[in-house]
């Protein structure tokens, strides 16, 4: 079941509900989608959004006549029955696929197609891919075609994901995207070190590493089970310690200190191989970059160990929304100078002219097809 956010739930806004579009004169709206390994967000011009974890299972047989497939989370891919998010746990088995090309399988697609139920046909949707596998051109095009047929549009832009956090970066700060910046995307299985210099993308600057906090979550929940004799997830584990949920053992909830203290040796070391792969990167203490940004979901989990990389670093609001904010707001900077040429080149027709609104030589160049 999608979970809604504070902001979401203030606003009124209802899972399950296909939002239309926020733009007058019936334009195409823009949304900001980030399928992570972690949690899938959603991210609406409005202000709104949704979050729910990437977790899927096959609805099974006896699972179906117990009326499961009514269930609000159901959709089908490829022929079969699947459950996301958290009634994927309720299910009583759940996976997180975990390997380069997972785009292209049932659990990527089973996500997608459940983000339907929230996302208007014939949106303009902008999502990405993590920058080790970014410049597969292949790549890409399996992204965008999964997305365009889930979700029913002929509008999918693909980015490398941590260029999001560049452009989230700019909505909270406006002005923040001149200088030299760089930005490290701590998520769930990958973390993104990117260069930006004046909306510039720094390839050489840049990489993606598998390096993510669910190797944190893993080896947690593998010595707790190992203490309790109870097979015990990841995912409760990173529900744990956000807080959201305690973890059961016969009934009973596992003492937040055990949990605390069965990770908190773990977050040290774990931070000094970030660090190391950011020096070997950047240099020690990044002395080319004005500004050193951390977004994603683990940023706030690691800062008291990131924070001493220099003198001064920075972490962004809602890191864990960084990527679907970003692509969003990107989204509408590539709208407003479409307007813009519009009254430029009134002759040209609507397709030239937004493509050559993303060409243009002051937008953001990331060496691949967008």
């Amino acid at each position: 079941m999608a979970t809604r956010t504070r902001a979401a739930a203030k606003a009124g806004m209802t899972p399950g509900v296909r939002h239309s579009p926020n733009r007058s004169n019936g334009e195409v709206p823009f949304i900001g989608l980030d399928v992570g390994y972690g949690y899938t967000k959603i991210v609406f011009e409005d202000g709104q959004r949704i979050i729910y974890p990437s977790l899927v299972a096959p609805v099974a047989v006896t699972s179906i006549d117990l009326g499961l497939s009514l269930s609000k989370s159901a959709v089908q891919v490829e022929g079969a029955d699947y459950v996301v998010g958290e009634e994927a746990v309720q299910a009583g088995w759940r996976f997180r696929e975990q390997y380069d090309g997972w785009w292209t399988s049932p659990t990527f697609k089973a996500l997608v197609a459940f983000a339907a139920r929230h996302v208007p046909e014939g949106a303009h949707v902008f999502t990405g891919l993590p920058l080790h596998v970014y410049a597969s051109a292949a790549a890409q095009t399996q992204v965008a075609e999964v997305v365009r047929k889930g979700l029913r549009t002929n509008q999918v832009t693909v980015f490398p994901q941590g260029v999001g956090a560049f452009f989230a970066a700019i909505a909270a700060h406006p002005g923040s995207e001149e200088g030299r910046n760089a930005f490290v995307d701590i998520g769930m299985r990958t973390t993104e070190f990117v260069g930006m210099s004046n909306r510039q993308f720094l390839s050489d600057l840049s990489c993606g590493k598998v390096l993510g906090v669910t190797e944190l979550f893993a080896r947690v929940a593998e010595s707790l089970t190992h203490q309790h004799e109870r097979t015990i997830d990841p995912y409760e584990v990173d529900l744990a310690i956000q807080g959201l949920r305690p973890i059961k053992v016969q009934g009973d909830n596992l003492a937040q200190k055990v949990i605390d203290e069965t990770i908190q040796p773990l977050l040290k070391p774990f931070a000094e191989r970030i660090l190391g792969e950011m020096a070997r990167l950047w240099g020690p203490g990044a002395p080319s970059f004005d500004r050193v940004i951390f977004c994603g979901g683990g940023a706030l989990m690691l800062k008291p160990y990131l924070s001493g990389f220099r003198g001064k670093v920075e972490f962004l609001k809602d890191s864990q929304y960084a990527n679907a904010c970003g692509y969003l707001h990107f989204g509408r900077w590539v709208y407003q100078r479409t307007v813009a040429n519009n009254a430029v080149h009134p002759s040209q027709s609507e397709q030239d002219r937004q493509g050559e609104s993303i060409q243009d030589e002051d937008m953001l160049r990331v060496g691949g097809t967008i």
